[in-house]
């Protein structure tokens, strides 16, 4: 966190009891670019994560039933992608 008290963004990625999280420490600047404080948002990717292994899993199989699984896995998460640059798109139009 100093060094986005320092006007550097650090993205970092930590785990909580048992969770992964993908954490981001952004300065935040007043009108004449002074930090002021900082803003911290983290995001649960623990199912994200369970996604990726399963996919990867599947892809490497070699009967139907794996390539139906990949299939599945692969659809579920560019949902959760989808989602997640929704909820980008709608902070970075949030007035600051």
């Amino acid at each position: 966190m100093t060094k986005a008290f320092a006007g550097e963004t650090v993205k970092v990625t930590k785990e909580y009891f048992d969770r992964k999280y993908s954490i981001s420490y952004n300065p935040l600047r007043s009108a004449v670019g002074e930090v002021i404080g900082v803003s911290i948002f983290a995001h649960d990717e623990t199912e994200l994560e369970a996604l990726k292994e399963q996919l990867s899993r599947a892809q490497t199989g070699s009967n139907e039933g794996d390539w139906r699984l990949a299939e599945e896995v692969e659809k579920t998460f560019r949902i959760q992608l989808e989602a997640l640059k929704i909820t980008q798109d709608e902070l970075a139009r949030r007035p600051r």
